[in-house]
C-alpha cells in the first residue's frame, strides 16, 4: 500500500525530466558555445514531441541561416540586382547548407506532465548551430555574381526578343492589311510579357 502511494505521488509531480543537464535550465552549454536550445510544442506522445522540437529547430535554423545569407548578399550584390533575384539565391543557398550540414542534435530533455486524465510530453533539444563558414559565404557570393550575369543576359535577350516580336508584328500587320491589327497586338503583348516573365523565374 505504501509503495502504491509513493508511486502515485511521483506520477503527479510535473514537470518530470527524463534527462537532467545544466543546459536545460540555463539554455546554454558552456562546453559547447555554438549550441542553441529549441523547445517544441506540447504533444500527446514522446515521438510527436520530439518531431515537433526537431521541426522547430529546423525552421529556426533556416531563419538563422537566411539572416546570415541576407547580410552577406547585401554586401556583394550590385545595386541594380532586383530583390527577388537575390532572395532566390539566398533561399537556394540555405537549402544547400541544410543539406550539407543539417542541424545536429547534441542532447535532448523530455518533460512529462501528468494531468490526471492523461500525460503530455514536451521535448527540448540542444542543437549544434555554428555560424556559416567563410567558405560557405563565398559560395553564396559566387551564386550572387552568377545570378547577376544571368540577369543581365536575360535583360539583353528580352530587348532582342521584343525587337523581333515588334518586327514580326509589323510584318504580319502589313501582310493582313490591318485586318488583324487588334488580335495581333494582343498576341504580341501577351508574348512580350509572358515569355520574359517565365524566363526570369529561373535565374
Amino acid at each position: 500500500m505504501f509503495g502504491l502511494l509513493v508511486a502515485c505521488a511521483l506520477s503527479l509531480q510535473a514537470p518530470q525530466h527524463a534527462v537532467t543537464a545544466s543546459w536545460v535550465d540555463d539554455g546554454v552549454d558552456p562546453s559547447r558555445p555554438n549550441a542553441v536550445t529549441y523547445t517544441g510544442t506540447v504533444e500527446l506522445t514522446p515521438a510527436e514531441a520530439f518531431t515537433a522540437a526537431k521541426t522547430r529547430a529546423e525552421e529556426l535554423t533556416r531563419q538563422r541561416l537566411r539572416t546570415y545569407g541576407a547580410k552577406a548578399a547585401e554586401e556583394v550584390s550590385p545595386f541594380w540586382l532586383p530583390q527577388f533575384v537575390r532572395n532566390q539565391q539566398i533561399d537556394r543557398w540555405v537549402d544547400r547548407q541544410l543539406r550539407r550540414e543539417p542541424p545536429a542534435v547534441l542532447d535532448r530533455d523530455d518533460v512529462i506532465r501528468d494531468h490526471g486524465f492523461g500525460k503530455s510530453f514536451q521535448t527540448k533539444l540542444l542543437v549544434d548551430s555554428p555560424e556559416p563558414s567563410a567558405r560557405a559565404l563565398r559560395r553564396l557570393s559566387h551564386r550572387i555574381d552568377g545570378a547577376g550575369e544571368l540577369f543581365l543576359a536575360k535583360c539583353g535577350g528580352t530587348v532582342v526578343f521584343w525587337g523581333v516580336l515588334a518586327l514580326v508584328f509589323w510584318w504580319l500587320d502589313r501582310l493582313s492589311r490591318g485586318y488583324m491589327s487588334g488580335r495581333l497586338f494582343l498576341l504580341a503583348a501577351s508574348l512580350g510579357i509572358s515569355v520574359p516573365g517565365v524566363a526570369f523565374l529561373f535565374i
